[in-house]
């Protein structure tokens, strides 16, 4: 096995406010290891967590440090973990989550990182705009959609997370299109 053979990705929103609750869904491709892994992830103070899916992994998480630790592996080629984020209603600002997988094979240690790990916590009801999460592909978002579409002919609309009017008596959702070279007519 080689170290570029394994890996983890992870979807976590890029944008997220104060006091919300979010899934982050990490894939570990761990090909045919079978013995000792730990994937680690250090969290901001005012970060909590909330167990998910296990992959069969023992869950702890003390002192801001998320651990899922397998003595032996599953017998699958990737495994899937999800766990709940809850981010404090009083932070704000922009984070790191640094993400580590630490395995054995032929008796050595090997290690992955998590690539992309930012993540940007504002204000209660403060409007961001919608920023794509890059991946490999530069102009696709974690969702896999491409944005502006390569196809000058194709549209796309992306929704940003709605917000409560200033009354606090309805909600305000604003959509992000690309119309590419289609003309309008009206």
């Amino acid at each position: 096995i080689q170290d570029d053979q394994v890996w983890i990705k992870a979807k976590i929103p890029y944008n997220v406010h104060a006091g919300d609750r979010f899934t982050v869904e990490i894939t570990v491709n761990k090909l045919d290891l079978q013995h000792f892994a730990e994937l680690k992830q250090k969290l901001p103070n005012g970060f909590s967590v909330i167990e998910g899916q296990s992959g069969a992994a023992d869950f702890s998480f003390k002192n801001q440090m998320l651990k899922y630790t397998w003595l032996r592996l599953p017998r699958a080629a990737q495994i899937k973990i999800s766990y709940d984020i809850v981010v404090d209603r009083n932070l704000k600002g922009e984070f790191n989550l640094p993400t580590q997988f630490t395995y054995i094979y032929k008796n050595q240690r090997g290690t992955t990182n998590l690539k992309d790990d930012r993540i940007r916590v504002y204000a209660p009801g403060e409007v961001f705009s919608y920023t794509p999460r890059p991946t490999e592909n530069n102009n696709q978002s974690s969702n896999g959609l491409t944005f502006p579409p390569k196809n000058p002919m194709q549209v796309q609309c992306l929704r940003i997370k709605p917000t409560f009017s200033k009354e606090q008596n309805g909600l305000i959702v604003k959509l992000l299109v690309s119309r590419g070279a289609i003309q309008l007519s009206l």
